[in-house]
């Protein structure tokens, strides 16, 4: 009999190393408001038209959950993803309640839109969208609202990040 085998304590050091990590993660839960009521980011665009409440998808967090289990979405609302560093990200519709159109931006400039993105259909296969190219911001609108706002590839999008205002305008 051995009276230190390592191999006898692998399994309470798991359990003790998983709990400890949802109890950080419950904590951490906790402590941020859901992102509907949290601070949004106003848009107005150029034509003085339409203006726009984004929730910012600041955290790690908020960016993988997104618009998941929402019941719907207002007209006037939407979502944005400020991405730490440029890269082609893997958007997918899982637990979102009605579709929605995903503009894909690269230094100020729309690269890519996808129009009414479906919501998963049944549990075993989810499509993603993505950019042909590596983008820094991803902003979410209700579906059709893109085409509503004449928003196009090439359009230009200024987004003072520390302001957590995005105005968009059409011009080449």
């Amino acid at each position: 009999m051995c009276w230190f085998c390592p191999r006898d304590f692998v399994i309470p050091i798991a359990f003790a190393g998983a709990w400890f990590w949802v109890k950080i993660e419950l904590a951490a839960y906790r402590m941020s408001p859901p992102l509907e009521q949290q601070a949004k980011a106003i848009v107005t665009f150029p034509s003085g038209s339409s203006t726009l409440q984004l929730e910012v998808a600041h955290s790690d967090r908020d960016r993988a959950t997104g618009l998941m289990y929402r019941r719907s979405l207002p007209r006037n609302a939407g979502m944005l993803f400020p991405l730490l560093h440029p890269y082609i990200p893997k958007i997918w519709m899982k637990h979102v309640n009605f579709p929605l159109d995903i503009i894909f931006i690269k230094q100020g400039r729309i690269e890519s839109i996808v129009h009414n993105a479906p919501p998963c259909q049944g549990l075993t296969y989810c499509p993603t969208y993505s950019p042909p190219v590596a983008v820094d911001t991803v902003l979410e609108l209700l579906g059709g609202r893109a085409k509503e706002l004449n928003l196009v590839m090439g359009s230009k999008v200024v987004l003072p990040v520390k302001l957590g205002m995005v105005v968009t305008d059409q011009s080449p």
